[in-house]
């Protein structure tokens, strides 16, 4: 790992990075379907939500990119499928009703009236553009999350957002974490990549010669890296990120 002075370029991953669920998606499923007269229990959409996302991502994966299914279809069929398996009570199933949960939940995601931002990400951003540092997004998204990072007032600090959906490649392969060094005209032991996944950020970035970090990470999750990932190079909350980046 250089100093932290030395880097040029910063990516930040997005969901569980940047921002957070304001409620936990099987909650909000749950929340949205209640609106629309289907009661399901929060355990079982946790469970048929794995479950499916799973098998959909097998069957088409990347939401759809590469079948020609697409994202709004993937996630529609993801949401449809979530439902059916978690109630017994088919006729609260109709399809017009399954329609309405669906478009509710696409639509929500699509803004950021369902994320929230981590404490002091906007402060962080600030300093780093004040130290001319060029600043990316590189997430497995669709292309919705252009739109959620404009809601939550963070989008004016990227000079770039690359999503798998739109590169073609999902981390942690390195045609993603290519594209950004592509763009930014940055060798790539001058970027830093920050997330918070020991393989799909971490250990990703490493693999193609960027230097990581993790945030957000709880102890329990890093039990079996404990030897792979120096404990300098994970942080608690963006305050003890910007203190190493100064």
């Amino acid at each position: 790992m250089k100093f932290a002075g030395a880097f040029q370029l910063v990516t930040f991953d997005a969901t569980g990075t940047l921002m957070k669920f304001r409620i936990s998606p099987p909650e909000q499923y749950a929340i949205v379907g209640s609106m629309y007269g289907v009661e399901v229990n929060v355990k079982d959409i946790t469970s048929n939500f794995k479950l499916n996302w799973k098998l959909l991502n097998k069957e088409h994966p990347n939401f759809g990119k590469m079948s020609g299914l697409g994202w709004e279809k993937w996630w529609y069929e993801l949401v449809c499928r979530t439902f059916r398996a978690s109630t017994t009570r088919n006729s609260f199933l109709e399809a017009s009703k399954l329609d309405l949960i669906a478009q509710h939940l696409i639509k929500g995601y699509s803004s950021g009236s369902y994320y929230e931002l981590y404490p002091h990400v906007k402060e962080v951003m600030e300093n780093l553009q004040k130290q001319k540092i060029i600043l990316g997004v590189l997430s497995n998204n669709d292309e919705r999350l252009i739109s959620v990072l404009e809601h939550l007032g963070l989008l004016s600090y990227f000079n770039f957002v690359f999503t798998s959906y739109n590169v073609g490649y999902e981390k942690p392969h390195c045609e993603i974490f290519q594209k950004a060094l592509q763009c930014s005209k940055v060798l790539p032991e001058h970027a830093l990549h920050v997330g918070n996944s020991p393989v799909l950020d971490y250990f990703a970035a490493i693999k193609c010669g960027w230097n990581a970090a993790l945030i957000h990470q709880e102890q329990k999750d890093l039990e079996q890296y404990n030897f792979e990932i120096p404990s300098h190079l994970i942080f608690k909350n963006f305050l003890n990120l910007q203190h190493f980046l100064r």
